[in-house]
C-alpha cells in the first residue's frame, strides 16, 4: 500500500513539472500583431455632377384648333367622332350648297372682274405715247377690230334676246356683249389718248389707287365663290378629334363651331418652380421628364420659355414652357410631370456621394481616408453641391477610400 502512494506521488510530480514547463514555453512565444478590421468605405472617383431644381408640371398642347362653318348652311354627312385620327386633307363633314347664293356670288365675281377691266384700261392708257404716229394707226386698228367684235356680239344676243333671261344661251351671249363693250371702250380710250393730251400725275396716282382697289375686290369675290361653292370641311393637318358639335339637317351660321383638333405629338410641358429657384433657371438649360403615367419612361428636353409673372394663389410660384427632345408615345395632353431642371452641371470630376461628406456652409469639409492601415482625417475643398454627388477640388486623390461613418 506504502509503495502505490510512492508511484502515485511521483507521476503528480512529473506532471507538475510538464505543466510548468509548458507555461514557461507559452510566455516566452512573442505575440502576433493584431490588424485592426477595415471600416465601410467608398471610392474617390470621378463622376458627372448635377445640381437640379424641381418643377412639376403637366402635359400641354400647341397645336390644338376649332373648325368653323366656313358659310351659312346646312351639313349634309358628318363623317368623324370624337377620338378619331385623321389625316391632313381628310374630309370631315360635307356641306348642302345652296345655288342661289352661289349664282349671286358669280354676279359678284363678274362685277369685279369688269370693273377691274375698267381699271386697267384706264391705267393703261395714261401710259400711252403722245404724238407717236405709230402709236395711233395701231390704236386706230384695235378700235376698228373692237366695233367690229362688238357688232357681231350685238347681233349674236339679238338672235336670242327673246329667250327667258335665266335661260344659260342668253346670258351666254349677254357676257359676250359686255365683254366686247369693255373692249371696244379699252380700244376707244387708246385711240383717243394717242390723238393727244399728255398724263397728269394726280391722274397716274388716282388710276392706280382705282387699280389696286379693283384687284382686292376681284381676290375677295373668288375667295367668296370658292367658299360658297366648297362643299366638304377638311382637316388642316395630322390629328386627332378632341370635340365635335356638328348636327347634321340644321341650318347652322357661319363661324360656328364644329369640330376641335389637335396635333397629339406637337406638345410641351407647362411646369412651375418656386420663387426660391426661380432666379436659376434659364431658357436653354436641360431638363430630365418623368411622367406619373410612364414609370419606365425618362424623357429629355430644354426650357424653352419663362414667364416673368408670378402665378396667382397663395404660393409663389412662377411658369416656364419646356420643349421635348423626342415625344414618348403614349403621351398626351393633361397627364402630370416633373422635371428636373439642371441649373449647373460639372462632368467627370473628382468626386464623392454626397451622403458621406458633412459640409458646413463654408466650401470645406473633413473626411476620414483609410490607407489600408489605419484612417487618418483629411481636409477638403468642395465645389459644386450636386442632387446626389459633390465635387472634390482638392484634398483627395482618384481611388483613395473615405469612411462612409
Amino acid at each position: 500500500m506504502k509503495r502505490i502512494w510512492i508511484v502515485l506521488g511521483i507521476l503528480l510530480g512529473v506532471v507538475v513539472i510538464l505543466g510548468v514547463g509548458y507555461l514557461g514555453f507559452r510566455s516566452s512565444k512573442p505575440e502576433s500583431p493584431i490588424i485592426p478590421k477595415a471600416p465601410d468605405t467608398v471610392k474617390v472617383s470621378r463622376c458627372d455632377v448635377d445640381q437640379s431644381v424641381t418643377a412639376p408640371g403637366t402635359v400641354s398642347n400647341n397645336n390644338e384648333i376649332a373648325i368653323d362653318m366656313p358659310v351659312d348652311g346646312k351639313l349634309d354627312e358628318i363623317l368623324v367622332r370624337l377620338g378619331d385620327t385623321v389625316k391632313a386633307g381628310g374630309v370631315l363633314a360635307t356641306i348642302r350648297t345652296d345655288p342661289v347664293q352661289i349664282a349671286k356670288a358669280q354676279l359678284a365675281l363678274v362685277e369685279a372682274q369688269k370693273k377691274l377691266n375698267d381699271a386697267i384700261t384706264d391705267r393703261d392708257r395714261l401710259n400711252v405715247v403722245n404724238g407717236n404716229p405709230e402709236t395711233i394707226e395701231v390704236a386706230a386698228a384695235k378700235l376698228a377690230l373692237a366695233n367690229q367684235r362688238l357688232n357681231d356680239a350685238q347681233a349674236a344676243y339679238d338672235r336670242v334676246s327673246d329667250l327667258p333671261s335665266d335661260d344659260p344661251i342668253r346670258a351666254q351671249a349677254l357676257i359676250a356683249l359686255d365683254g366686247a363693250r369693255s373692249d371696244q371702250r379699252k380700244a376707244l380710250y387708246f385711240y383717243n389718248l394717242a390723238l393727244g393730251g399728255n398724263p397728269n400725275p394726280a391722274d397716274i396716282a388716282e388710276a392706280d389707287a382705282t387699280l389696286a382697289l379693283a384687284q382686292a375686290n376681284v381676290v375677295k369675290a373668288q375667295a367668296d365663290l370658292d367658299l360658297l361653292s366648297k362643299t366638304t370641311i377638311t382637316a388642316p393637318f395630322d390629328g386627332v378629334i378632341l370635340e365635335t358639335n356638328a348636327e347634321t339637317q340644321k341650318s347652322t351660321p357661319a363661324g360656328t363651331n364644329l369640330f376641335i383638333i389637335h396635333n397629339p405629338k406637337d406638345i410641351e410641358i407647362k411646369a412651375n418652380i418656386v420663387e426660391e429657384d426661380y432666379p436659376y433657371v434659364e431658357v436653354g438649360q436641360k431638363v430630365e421628364l418623368y411622367f406619373d403615367a410612364l414609370p419606365d419612361v425618362t424623357s429629355s428636353g430644354v426650357v424653352s420659355r419663362i414667364l416673368t409673372k408670378r402665378n396667382s394663389g397663395d404660393r409663389p410660384l412662377y411658369d416656364l414652357y419646356i420643349s421635348l427632345d423626342e415625344v414618348p408615345d403614349h403621351l398626351v395632353q393633361g397627364m402630370t410631370t416633373d422635371a428636373a431642371v439642371f441649373i449647373a452641371q460639372r462632368q467627370q470630376v473628382l468626386c464623392l456621394p454626397r451622403a458621406i461628406v458633412h459640409a458646413a456652409s463654408g466650401n470645406t469639409a473633413t473626411v476620414k481616408v483609410w490607407n489600408g492601415v489605419k484612417t487618418e482625417d483629411r481636409q477638403i475643398e468642395i465645389g459644386l453641391r450636386g442632387d446626389v454627388y459633390l465635387e472634390i477640388l482638392s484634398g483627395l486623390k482618384e481611388n483613395e477610400q473615405v469612411v462612409t461613418r
